[in-house]
């Protein structure tokens, strides 16, 4: 199977172009918010390590719950769920910038949300909701590595280009356009994971003679 047929699956570009958005907002956040928490919030660079921190414990709770919920409730619309929580991404971000100016814990808290929400995403589009759109499409396994080299790739691309691009939004326009920008990644990885989500099927009605 070519690569241009893996590219044909259905939904599978969708896929591709909401890993690179899930990935710029996962990977700004893991090496720039020790830099943020020292220079915008006053804290010193130790503490500013540790507390970023709360980030990743986040991510880690929020990759197993989603694979929980997904199994449970989200069976073949797995990308259903990872809609709802950049949904919810988008608006945690949108005020992350003024939540952090009002102490430490709601610091802490936002921080946790924010790893938890964007760490679900990230597991389901790296492995789960590749899978359900080779099953769909009737290659299955025969084309599993390649579609999941594909969705990586793309993300992986986010990846390498938010170092640069955080440096200059935050540089040139500030923090608070930066999370701004964070926001908008996370509504624009909604509408690529409802386009990636097959649509629901409706009952089919029988006549009884």
């Amino acid at each position: 199977v070519s690569m241009r047929e893996v590219l044909a699956i259905p939904r599978m570009k969708a896929l591709m172009a909401s890993y690179f958005c899930v990935k710029i907002i996962r990977y700004t956040l893991v090496f720039w918010l020790p830099f943020f928490l020292a220079k915008q919030c006053g804290f010193t660079t130790a503490s500013a390590g540790y507390m970023s921190c709360a980030f990743d414990l986040g991510g880690i709770a929020g990759g197993l719950a989603t694979g929980l919920l997904c199994d449970k409730f989200f069976p073949k619309r797995r990308t259903e769920l990872g809609a709802i929580m950049c949904a919810g991404l988008a608006a945690v971000t949108a005020v992350y910038l003024p939540l952090s100016s009002m102490g430490t814990v709601l610091n802490l808290v936002g921080m946790t949300i924010i790893g938890f929400l964007v760490a679900g995403p990230d597991a389901l589009l790296g492995s789960a909701a590749v899978a359900d759109a080779c099953e769909e499409s009737g290659y299955g396994q025969d084309v599993l590595s390649t579609a999941g080299g594909l969705v990586n790739g793309a993300g992986s691309v986010g990846a390498v280009l938010q170092g640069a691009l955080t440096a200059w939004v935050a540089q040139t326009y500030g923090w608070g356009a930066l999370f701004a920008c964070l926001s908008l990644l996370s509504v624009a990885s909604v509408g690529c994971l409802l386009a990636a989500t097959p649509p629901r099927q409706q009952p089919s009605l029988r006549i009884a003679h």
